[in-house]
């Protein structure tokens, strides 16, 4: 059935309406599922902190939707190393990342402080 067979001023056929569903449905996009992917330096308390350990706590977060990534050991200054740890969320999960910076200072006794390298939308 083509456009020009509706009529503009009477009512709906039951086959007009099916028609007019479909063309809605089909016009929709698909909803894309974004994802950020954090590049995040996790500074140690002091050199005495052992950077696998750490890594191994900030693994054990948990947040729906996060994947841990590689990770790494950034010099600092003077012999100190950072954790360098890839997050990946979804933009649409109840993850956020300051949540997660949070989370991670928490291990008082291990980690100074956090801090954003690289914000990727992927």
């Amino acid at each position: 059935m083509a456009d020009e067979d509706f009529d503009v001023f009477g009512e709906e056929t039951e086959e007009e309406k099916k028609v007019l569903e479909e063309k809605a449905k089909s016009s929709k996009p698909a909803q894309k599922i974004t994802k950020s992917q954090l590049i995040l330096d996790v500074k140690p308390l002091d050199d005495e902190t052992n950077l696998d350990e750490l890594e191994k706590k900030v693994r054990g977060l948990e947040f729906p939707s996060l994947v841990w990534g590689a990770a790494n050991r950034e010099p600092i200054a003077y012999g100190l190393n950072a954790l360098r740890i890839i997050a990946t969320i979804h933009d649409d999960s109840q993850c956020s990342v300051d949540a997660i910076e949070e989370s991670i200072q928490a291990f008082e006794d291990d980690v100074s402080s956090t801090s954003i390298v690289a914000w990727n939308k992927l």
